[in-house]
């Protein structure tokens, strides 16, 4: 009898489980990324086209700045890309990054 009701509870819990990554929303990161990244209004325009180009910031970048760069600039390398070499410079100097030495 005992056996009937793990039984029973093992199923309940693994049709809750399934239910739920059923219902959940797929998400792409890259494209969850971009929209975030698009201004909602004209004068944010600028600020996203300065942070959407590779080109070296004009400014010193915070931290929380440098560290939004280095997610947006995830596939592009420090040596080909200015704005992630900046982003990088920014997190090594708080100590958020480590690099590596070898």
């Amino acid at each position: 009898m005992s056996t009937n009701f793990a039984l029973i509870g093992l199923t309940a819990a693994l049709v809750t489980v399934t239910a739920c990554l059923y219902l959940l929303p797929l998400r792409d990161s890259r494209s969850a990324a971009r929209h975030r990244l698009k201004p909602d209004s004209p004068d944010d325009a600028t600020k996203w086209l300065d942070a959407s180009s590779h080109d070296a910031p004009r400014i010193a970048l915070s931290p929380i700045e440098a560290h939004a760069t280095m997610q947006t600039h995830r596939e592009c390398r420090t040596a080909d890309c200015a704005r992630k070499a900046a982003a990088f410079d920014t997190l090594t100097g708080t100590g958020a990054i480590k690099p590596r030495t070898r």
